[in-house]
């Protein structure tokens, strides 16, 4: 049984991955992606996507707001997400970070 699990939350973890992708924006790339655990040894209940997007491309806070909206609309994770972080570089890129709640949380 632990065995199976463990395939399954790795064909999670592409699935995952995969969807995720899809809702990049034009311009837009991830720069990190860690999951956000309940407790030390509990399970891990969000995740937190840090990225960058050109600004002539990714057009402020409604386009990252979008973002988030739609990787809320995937299979693994729940609607509930928060646009943390949005900050203008001088190299003409938002910087931002999104985290995003699972669906059900994923236990090892």
């Amino acid at each position: 049984a632990r065995l199976f699990r463990l395939i399954r939350l790795k064909t999670r973890w592409i699935e995952m991955l995969h969807d995720v992708r899809s809702c990049l924006r034009d311009g837009m790339w991830l720069t990190s992606i860690e999951p956000v655990l309940d407790s030390d040894a509990g399970p891990i209940s969000r995740f937190e996507f840090k990225g960058f997007g050109f600004q002539d491309k990714v057009t402020g806070e409604l386009a990252i707001g979008e973002f988030a909206n739609e990787i809320g609309r995937t299979a693994y994770f729940s609607a509930t997400n928060k646009v943390d972080v949005i900050a203008v570089s001088k190299d003409f890129v938002l910087d931002f970070k999104v985290t995003v709640s699972l669906k059900e949380p994923w236990t090892f």
